[in-house]
């Protein structure tokens, strides 16, 4: 008769069958390269290889216990096997914070907060659709959680807050502009919407350039952030769209503007 561990374990490699879904494939590759990122440009700190090898198996485990409680609630799952996917995802959840633990306490607190937020948006989300909110989330608390982890904290970290704000903001409106079929009580016309994306990307990028230079960062970089943030406006408002799925590519645009806007002002810091 199979122990206990032997059915979790069955669990975790049946739950693996969720990243083969568009979402969580970009959840999971947007968490592995902003890590990446995120150790790459970390102020001041030289990582070894122990903490390169460290960080990427602690964010390695969060994702697998964020899998393990998303497959949870498949709805055709028995009580039993339910129970053994959420033993699964906190035994994953608690290794990832004391293996963090080995960095610093603090970190551990924001991988926490981390985890519930994150956790709480990947429960909300429709199998196939884009996870852009889950996205903009990821982008902006992973390089707050592995500078902490490598005692690299600089106080411009907190210039992603209102850039992920203006890029909640932004996304909202480019995706309203293109919903089918319109609602018929749409506040904002078509165009209304795509001027008010291209404003919250122009100040997204208007925002780097201005802290760059206040703060005294890389001029390459942060003015690589604004022209950036100028491209992306004449690309979404010149270039010809697909006519089957505009809303995707426009949106792509405008997610885009904030993910590079975000890298070039991490990089100007370091």
């Amino acid at each position: 008769m199979p122990t206990t561990l032997t059915l979790v374990w069955q669990q975790v490699l049946l739950s693996l069958h969720v990243l083969r879904d568009r979402t969580a494939l970009i959840c999971a590759g947007t968490t592995l390269v902003m890590t990446l990122i995120a150790i790459a440009t970390a102020p001041g700190a030289d990582p070894g290889p122990w903490s390169w090898l460290g960080l990427l198996l602690v964010g390695a485990l969060t994702m697998l216990a964020i899998v393990m409680l998303v497959a949870s609630r498949h709805p055709a799952l028995s009580a039993a096997d339910r129970q053994h996917r959420l033993t699964a995802a906190a035994t994953f959840g608690i290794v990832a914070l004391a293996l963090n633990l080995t960095f610093s306490f603090w970190s551990s607190i924001l991988l926490g907060l981390a985890m519930v937020l994150v956790a709480r948006q990947a429960l909300a989300l429709r199998p196939g659709t884009f996870p852009w909110l889950l996205c903009a989330t990821l982008v902006t608390l992973i390089p707050f959680w592995v500078w902490a982890a490598l005692d690299a904290w600089d106080p411009g970290l907190l210039l992603l807050i209102p850039l992920a704000a203006l890029a909640y903001l932004s996304g909202g409106h480019i995706r309203d502009a293109y919903e089918t079929p319109a609602p018929d009580d749409r506040l904002l016309s078509m165009r209304a919407h795509r001027l008010g994306a291209w404003m919250g990307i122009l100040l997204g990028g208007l925002l780097v350039v201005i802290a760059g230079l206040i703060g005294e960062s890389s001029y390459a970089w942060i003015s690589l952030g604004g022209i950036s943030a100028a491209i992306f406006i004449a690309l979404e408002a010149g270039i010809p769209r697909p006519d089957d799925q505009p809303g995707r590519y426009s949106a792509a645009l405008c997610d885009g503007a904030f993910v590079v806007a975000a890298v070039c002002w991490l990089i100007s810091i370091t």
